[in-house]
């Protein structure tokens, strides 16, 4: 392994004030210590900004950065901006990753000549930090980029999903690649494809070694809001490109953008709101697509969107009786 290679962390950061502490004595902890850890602060108003200061001053691998509020896309750039590594990694504020994750990684990707590499991670439903990383067989996968595309943006279940967090990632293959700062849901998910078509070579190892905390008032977890609306640009902008670069693609581009929309409907049922003009909205953008992404589609997603397109009223009630919210089926 060569320890002299410095590998830059980009940490957003957003009123965590509660986990901020766990995390950061986490990276602290990397038995990897060529490392820089960027903060980026986006306009936080709870005791974040303590926190990172008090990092910086007795660690100066932590570099504190403070921006007005702009949403995790503009504080992940900015951090992207500053990050003077040969390779790129990301963490969530909320999350916390095993001692030796970023030295695992480090030593699986030179090993593999990969310009990307993912881990393995669990779900946490806890606070509980004083956990190792569970090596399961340690097995390299090494995939080429149609491969990647296929299972990272549109599977996830091989050699992991879109999570930032469970990357590293070669700067080169970066490049001038940023984040739209336009689309809040699925973000992650256009900036890997950007990512993984300046890679060759895209490598997975076979170990958890990133905690991900789920808290059901996260972003992510809540009921529905506006920004979700954001989703249907990132899935279009992800159609658009998988047209251009690889036709084969194209049906699991199609599904991705149904199982999507499919999910904001969801939310809106959740929330109360699927009303005829926000019903209209997702049935026209999933309309020219459900029927060749049909085939892709697991049974129950088959199963809803049956009902979804036939009517509206049929939907919201058979959502109510069986409670769908997850996102994939």
């Amino acid at each position: 392994m060569d320890t002299h290679d410095l590998i830059s962390i980009i940490i957003p950061i957003f009123n965590v004030e509660q986990y901020l502490d766990r995390c950061l004595r986490s990276l602290k902890a990397q038995t990897y210590t060529n490392i820089e850890f960027i903060m980026v602060d986006d306009g936080s108003t709870d005791n974040s900004a303590s926190v990172c200061k008090k990092y910086a001053e007795e660690d100066n691998r932590f570099i504190y950065f403070y921006q007005e509020n702009s949403g995790v896309s503009s504080a992940r750039n900015k951090g992207l901006d500053l990050a003077n590594g040969t390779f790129i990694g990301f963490c969530d504020a909320d999350d916390w990753v095993s001692p030796n994750m970023y030295s695992k990684l480090k030593i699986a990707i030179d090993e593999s000549g990969a310009d990307l590499i993912s881990c393995g991670f669990i779900t946490e439903t806890s606070n509980i930090y004083e956990k190792t990383e569970c090596e399961l067989e340690g097995r390299i996968e090494v995939v080429n980029a149609r491969e990647a595309i296929a299972d990272i943006i549109f599977d996830g279940t091989r050699i992991g999903g879109v999570e930032l967090w469970s990357k590293l990632i070669k700067r080169q293959a970066i490049d001038s690649v940023r984040f739209v700062d336009d689309i809040k849901i699925g973000e992650d998910a256009v900036f890997i494809l950007d990512v993984l078509l300046n890679c060759t070579k895209i490598a997975f190892i076979d170990m958890v070694l990133y905690h991900y905390l789920y808290r059901t008032n996260s972003a992510c977890h809540n009921a529905f809001n506006n920004s979700m609306w954001t989703a249907q640009n990132g899935c279009r902008l992800i159609l658009d490109k998988i047209s251009q670069i690889n036709k084969d693609l194209v049906p699991y581009a199609q599904k991705y953008l149904v199982s999507n929309n499919l999910y904001i409907a969801e939310k809106l049922a959740c929330s109360q709101m699927l009303n005829k003009e926000n019903y209209l909205r997702v049935k026209e953008e999933i309309k020219p697509y459900y029927k060749s992404a049909y085939p892709l589609l697991g049974k129950k997603l088959k199963i809803k969107i049956k009902f979804f397109m036939s009517n509206r009223l049929l939907f919201c009630s058979l959502y109510r009786i069986h409670g769908w919210i997850k996102r994939k089926a």
